[in-house]
């Protein structure tokens, strides 16, 4: 039975549209696996087996330290769920660390190809009349109009972060304020680049231009450290179609020594699965 709310006589305890905020953001959330709604690492969902084109699960591991006592160190790998559930696949068991230091390597030589390719961009407009008022007649550039309208408030989050670090590092404003700031921006950033990434669902991911993922990408990788779990995942999942992560000896680096991790751009196509089963 489908429940229809219909507004009352008494005074309102939450504003119309806080409760359709409110429910725009639950549903999206809804959408979403239920163990991908609080990931714990920033590569949470990202890691693909590269035998099979399946996904991946965190795995946890243990050591000794000194004394003999036992210390846990959960999420430690990545491993081939099709190999943990039912051994259907050879599988990869590869080190967090390892697909980490992938995404970060990948980011580096995205920043300057996007920086690139924005430059172009921007100098291919600039030959461009100007044209004011006009609004997209179609669907597609609707969505255009507003990927790029959530760029732009991405880049204006990213400056206004910079300067609020800026401030509190000089001593002009307080540590608790700065804080408070910090966490309204970067919650920001989280909701605006999950909405981008829908957007780009809805648009056709590889019609889009490279340059206009300059305001996801740029300061990541500078703020990586102090930039919360949740929000490098929401930006990451607008970047990367995700990590392929190979075994010793396949894939398209088979001479590593161990396995490795590649980063796949979201206009990228994803690499072709190098088989199930290991070659006899």
């Amino acid at each position: 039975m489908k429940k229809v709310f219909m507004p009352g006589a008494q005074t309102l305890i939450v504003k119309e549209d806080v409760w359709e905020e409110y429910q725009r953001k639950r549903k999206l959330a809804q959408d979403r696996p239920a163990r991908n709604r609080a990931a714990v690492y920033p590569s949470s969902g990202l890691a693909v087996c590269g035998r099979c084109g399946g996904a991946t699960t965190a795995g946890n591991s243990s050591t000794r330290g000194a004394g003999g006592v036992l210390i846990s160190k959960p999420g430690y790998l990545f491993r081939c769920s099709a190999r943990k559930d039912n051994g259907t696949c050879d599988g990869v068991y590869i080190l967090r660390s390892i697909v980490e230091a992938a995404i970060l390597e990948r980011l580096g030589e995205l920043e300057v190809e996007i920086e690139t390719e924005a430059a172009k961009i921007a100098e291919e407009a600039a030959k461009q009349p100007k044209k004011r008022g006009e609004e997209p007649a179609t669907t597609a550039g609707r969505l255009e109009q507003a990927r790029k309208q959530h760029g732009a408030r991405l880049a204006q989050i990213q400056q206004e972060l910079d300067t609020q670090t800026s401030l509190v590092s000089r001593g002009i404003i307080p540590e608790d304020s700065y804080v408070r700031e910090r966490n309204r921006l970067t919650a920001e950033q989280e909701s605006v680049a999950a909405e981008l990434a829908e957007l780009d669902n809805n648009a056709g991911k590889q019609e889009a231009d490279r340059g206009e993922y300059l305001p996801v990408i740029r300061g990541l990788i500078t703020r990586w450290a102090i930039t919360p779990v949740a929000t490098r995942r929401a930006l990451l999942r607008t970047l990367l179609r995700g990590v392929w992560a190979y075994p010793e000896g396949t894939g398209p680096k088979a001479d590593a020594s161990g396995a490795y991790a590649v980063a796949v751009a979201i206009w990228e196509e994803a690499p072709a699965p190098v088989g199930r089963r290991a070659a006899a």
